[in-house]
């Protein structure tokens, strides 16, 4: 055993060796341990911070008596965000930083996403970076809906990761799915329906899908600084809107009222109103060569259809076919002369309203421009006379002052 043990140092030398080795390899063990615990203690912090905000929404749902299979849920969106390493708000974790540096950041992070939409392409480089700004980050868990039947649409939404289906009337039926790089909503934010116009179709989420949601304030917000960007993209949606026009009638019913599609955007419709629908439906029995002249029928259609709202045209296939005396042949050549009439009318009618909305513009301007100028009238008289007011006070009591001295002498 003595063989074995290694030899003891004899000389200063071998013991100042001995001595150094000892320290250096202590500093080194310690060094790695201290990383390490760095390490640990990081990570244990921020599962904390986590755990205590997961601790307080447990509590909250407890206490509310939240059904379980929605705290269930709210467990594994939670889940989700520590294992994907998400934050979930991202504006106070950056609000400490100057407005230069957070522009910096969302530039970097979210520009690529918004140069992938095709609406957005090919514009000006400054008016993308002004989007980014206000892009605000949205995540969904599997099974919410982005937007239901129904609802009016205020927000443009574009898909940054997941997969969103379109679902139909019963729930059930997948009309399209999106992906990423998929957008909807862009009728509705450029104002090419009318005022309240509202979704007729439901998006639903697939798994975690990650969206960017842009409201319409904030893109007409930035369309004002950027009046070229707006025209090409009012000229993009203006191309859709054609598109929906082309879109066949069914052939399957009698009465049909066509609704057009978004080429990007599949299931998400902008149709006409239902209240409106009732205008075209002729009453079982009757002709359709009513009682009023064809320019009322046609007033009437063009006047019930929203200038930049366009669906396709109405096809009425009842008894009116037969006590007209019509034949299949007639009626497979009049129905395309029946529709490209009903374009031209929508087409002149989109035309009138357009010019109408101009005229209304510039009177409102005219007349703001005039009140503008009788409130300065008002306020310009209503400064001189506070100024004569007050001189006329000034001077009595300048007479009253002359009049007390007089007395006192």
């Amino acid at each position: 055993m003595k063989d074995r043990d290694l030899p003891r140092p004899r000389s200063k030398g071998e013991y100042v060796f001995v001595i150094a080795q000892l320290l250096f390899g202590l500093l080194l063990f310690a060094t790695v341990l201290g990383h390490v615990a760095n390490i640990v203690t990081s990570v244990s912090t921020a599962r904390k911070e986590f755990q205590a905000k997961l601790d307080g929404v447990k509590t909250y749902m407890r206490m509310r008596r939240v059904p379980n299979h929605l705290q269930v849920k709210v467990i594994k969106w939670f889940d989700y965000l520590w294992l994907t390493q998400k934050c979930s708000d991202e504006e106070k974790a950056v609000s400490c930083l100057p407005d230069k540096l957070k522009a910096e950041i969302a530039i970097n992070v979210h520009l690529d996403t918004l140069k992938r939409v095709e609406i957005f392409q090919n514009t000006e480089a400054g008016f993308l970076c002004e989007l980014v700004l206000r892009l605000r980050p949205v995540l969904f868990s599997p099974g919410d809906y982005i937007c239901r039947k129904g609802e009016v649409g205020k927000e443009m939404y574009i898909v940054n990761r997941g997969k969103l289906q379109v679902m139909g009337d019963n729930g059930k039926t997948v009309l399209a799915t999106l992906k990423a790089g998929s957008y909807f909503g862009e009728i509705s934010i450029l104002n090419m329906g009318t005022a309240g116009n509202r979704r007729t179709a439901s998006v639903r989420s697939v798994g975690y899908s990650d969206l960017f949601v842009l409201s319409k304030n904030d893109m007409w917000d930035v369309l004002k600084e950027y009046p070229a960007a707006r025209v090409r993209l009012e000229a993009i949606a203006v191309k859709r809107l054609e598109k929906y026009r082309r879109v066949p009638v069914d052939k399957g019913s009698c009465t049909t009222v066509g609704m057009g599609r978004c080429f990007s955007t599949p299931g998400i419709m902008e149709t006409i109103r239902k209240e409106d629908a009732k205008l075209y439906q002729q009453p079982l029995g009757l002709s359709i060569h009513s009682s009023h002249p064809p320019s009322f029928r046609d007033q009437i259609y063009s006047s019930s259809v929203s200038p930049l709202r366009v669906a396709s045209p109405v096809v009425s296939c009842g008894s009116s076919a037969r006590s007209s005396g019509a034949g299949p042949g007639s009626m497979a050549t009049t129905g395309p002369k029946v529709m490209r009439d009903s374009h031209d009318a929508l087409e002149s009618e989109i035309k009138r309203l357009r010019e109408r909305l101009y005229t209304v513009e510039t009177e409102n301007a005219a007349m703001s421009a005039k009140l503008n100028q009788q409130q300065w009238e008002v306020d310009q008289r209503l400064q001189e006379i506070e100024m004569q007011i007050c001189g006329g006070s000034s001077l009595s009591s300048q007479e009253e002052n002359e009049r007390n001295r007089e007395s006192i002498i």
